[in-house]
Formats: structure tokens, sequence, C-alpha cells
């Protein structure tokens, strides 16, 4: 595994470009400090994400009376003025930028969790809830390329390469992806041909290959969003 800080750090106007799409050079990408950027180390967010993702999973998998679900409605509506009177900019929101915590503080995406990682390789496990169901007990295929296009896509963005947005995912399945199973998910990064970066992966359950992806990364010109 190459050691992250062994890489030159970018200009401070680059580095103000990129805060908020993948952490500076010299920041462990999977296992960063407890709030990477040193500032947002609340204990609270991945308390309130995981139970976010609890009450989705819960709302997924409920055939509930309707006395219950009116009251579930008007609970949900507190929790949404409680929070929304702090909404912020994207460069200042915490859900999606803490890289400290599993899902990175966010739950459109399963928590991953990144056992084994370098320049080019990674090698981590998921677990696909209810919320995630195509049916028949099956993953949806959307959220599998979902999965693909997010954590291939910090892949494309370690050691300090340049931010690089997706310009294609194929992906290709090739078995029943089961919920509520750990997963094992490996991605490598297989060339780099100037700003182009051709990224790889697979999704297994056990020794049966699930699915897997090819894609396409292209590092942005500056000024590209």
């Amino acid at each position: 595994m190459s050691d992250p800080k062994s890489v030159p750090a970018p200009p401070p106007d680059e580095i103000a470009h990129q805060i908020f799409l993948t952490p500076p050079p010299g920041r462990d990408q999977w296992h960063p400090e407890t709030g990477y950027d040193g500032e947002r180390s609340d204990p609270n967010l991945p308390v309130l994400a995981q139970g976010m993702r609890e009450a989705i999973e819960a709302f997924t998998a409920a055939n509930a009376p309707g006395e219950v679900m009116a009251a579930a409605a008007s609970k949900l509506a507190e929790v949404t003025a409680l929070l929304a009177p702090y909404a912020a900019g994207e460069e200042d929101q915490l859900a999606g930028r803490r890289l400290d915590i599993p899902g990175r503080g966010q739950v459109l995406v399963p928590p991953i969790t990144v056992d084994e990682w370098s320049e080019h390789h990674l090698r981590a496990r998921v677990r696909f809830g209810r919320f995630w169901l195509g049916g028949n007990g099956a993953v949806h295929g959307g959220a599998l390329c979902l999965l693909f296009d997010d954590i291939l896509g910090r892949l494309a963005n370690v050691a300090g390469r340049s931010v690089a947005r997706t310009a294609y995912l194929n992906v290709a399945y090739r078995s029943i992806t089961p919920i509520d199973e750990e997963l094992v998910l490996v991605g490598s990064i297989d060339r780099e041909e100037g700003r182009k970066r051709f990224v790889t992966g697979q999704i297994w359950y056990g020794e049966r290959l699930c699915a897997e992806a090819d894609a396409l990364f292209v590092a942005l010109l500056p000024g590209q969003q």
C-alpha cells in the first residue's frame, strides 16, 4: 500500500476546488482521521445517518395499518422541519463528505467497508438491505450501477489524481445479487491514458460472481465541474 503522505500536494486554489469532491492529496481516502477535513467530527452525524438507513429499511418492509402510516408521516415531518433550517451549500454539507465512516454519512449508497486499498486497487465489503430490493430477494440492478459508480469513482480519484467524472459505466449481471448478505467488492485501475482512467470492478457473493463493471473516468479540465 502506498503512503498517501508521499504524494505532493497541489496548489491551494486546486485544493479549494477539490475539497468537497475528493479529499486533498496527503489524506487517506479510505481510512482518514475523524472528520477528514479536521472540522466536521461531530459524533452525532453517523448516528443520525444510521437512523435514517434504519427508517427507510423499516418503511420499505412495512405493511402497516393506516393509523401507523399517518403517525410515521407526522414524525417524519417533524424531523424534516427540524433539519430544514440548517440547509447548507454543497461544499458545506456533511452528508457524503465524512469519509471516516462507512457510507460517508449519506444514505443513498449502502455503507461500504474498505479492507484493502492502494493507488490502483481496492477490496471492500458491502451489504444491501431491503431498501435496495429489486424483487424476489435480489438487489435492484440500478443499485449495483450506483455502487460501482460510487466506489470506482473514488478509486479513480485517489493518490493525488485530479478530480475525474464518469464518462461511461458498463455493468454485466452474471448472477443474482442477494440482499441481506455480505458481498465482496473489488476494483482496480487497469490503465491511464492522459486524462482517461480505465477502471474495472466485480461484486462477489462467496465464490459466485454477481456483477462486473468496466468504466471510464475522465479528469476535469481547469474550470470544469
